[in-house]
């Protein structure tokens, strides 16, 4: 049966333990916003040299996106060790678990999957709220699968980021409407997807990759790791920067829509729509009356499909997504 969600909001991860092994906020650093429908999942950590390529952004001026070229080998190998992915979500109740609301996720854009190796099943978990309120502050995720010992997997911890809006208030959720397809070597046809998120004051977005035609297959490879790893000692780097231009992150509203934490260090400062839009752009939104299935976001030479959204009229989204000053509207 399928119910509202409790965790629609901004949140941040406090604690993953699964076996034996845990990281906790001092390792990794994570935001992860929740639709009602849509959602975006980044993960980026603290080892990563951020502030050598947050430098980068003045190696290139046309395609920021490309910057991850003027990466070394090593340099590549390690970028490939984080995260970003989003998708569907939506949440049911099941005997197994009664009480708890059993999450599913369909991963639209992942950083970890390659392109003939996809997610072999959803994304499910269970949700242990901290309280019985309509929404909470924190909760825990369990894994839906369960070990020898009837056990379950892992658990994780997440804990509401201040300025959501307790996620009752400003909601917004598009996607990407697919473009021209690309088809690798592999005979695997590809879209350069994307999705975008707002709760509250936070919002986090999600890009996939740009192919240029010439990669190469590494069968054995099953996740990015793997992948780039192979074609780094094969000297493909051309590969490598394929399957790494997808990219995530994200920022506030408050800031100007400015990022602040992406996959793409050298993207921090620059303002969201310019990145997703392909440079600086101007958003326009075009509809009549309040019924945002009818209406299109154009960002650039982008156009953007609303998925859910607070906003009464085409107008007043317009009016908060070209808001560029430090003043909030929430």
């Amino acid at each position: 049966m399928m119910q509202s969600s409790p965790i629609i909001g901004a949140w941040q991860r406090s604690i993953f333990a699964g076996r034996w092994e845990h990281t906790t906020y001092k390792e990794e650093i994570t935001y992860n916003v929740q639709t009602g429908t849509l959602f975006v999942d980044l993960r980026i950590p603290i080892s990563k040299p951020i502030g050598r390529w947050e430098k980068l952004k003045h190696a290139v001026s046309n395609d920021r996106r490309q910057a991850v070229k003027y990466l070394s080998d090593q340099e590549l190998r390690l970028y490939a060790r984080q995260h970003v992915f989003g998708g569907f979500s939506f949440l049911t109740t099941e005997n197994k678990k009664p009480g708890r609301p059993l999450a599913t996720r369909h991963h639209c854009v992942d950083w970890n999957y390659i392109p003939g190796k996809p997610r072999p099943r959803p994304n499910k978990w269970y949700i242990e709220c901290e309280n019985t309120a309509a929404q909470t502050n924190r909760w825990k995720e369990w894994s839906y699968s369960t070990d020898e010992n009837g056990q379950c997997y892992y658990y994780e911890t997440w804990e509401r980021i201040k300025g959501d809006g307790e996620g009752l208030g400003l909601c917004l959720a598009m996607r990407k409407r697919n473009g021209t397809d690309a088809v690798l070597s592999t005979s695997v046809t590809c879209h350069d997807d994307g999705i975008f998120v707002v709760v509250g004051d936070h919002f986090n977005y999600v890009l996939g990759r740009q192919w240029s035609g010439h990669e190469k297959a590494y069968p054995n490879a099953t996740n990015i790791g793997d992948l780039v790893d192979s074609a780094i000692q094969n000297d493909d780097r051309e590969t490598a920067i394929s399957f790494l231009s997808l990219d995530g992150g994200h920022g506030t509203i408050s800031s100007g829509w400015k990022i602040d934490c992406s996959i793409q260090s050298w993207n921090h400062g620059v303002r969201v729509f310019d990145q997703i839009g392909g440079g600086e752009v101007q958003v326009k939104v075009v509809g009549r009356g309040d019924d945002f299935f009818t209406w299109s976001v154009f960002i650039g030479n982008t156009i953007w499909e609303i998925y859910e959204c607070s906003i009464a009229t085409a107008t007043e989204l317009e009016l908060l997504l070209t808001k560029t000053y430090s003043q909030s509207l929430l």
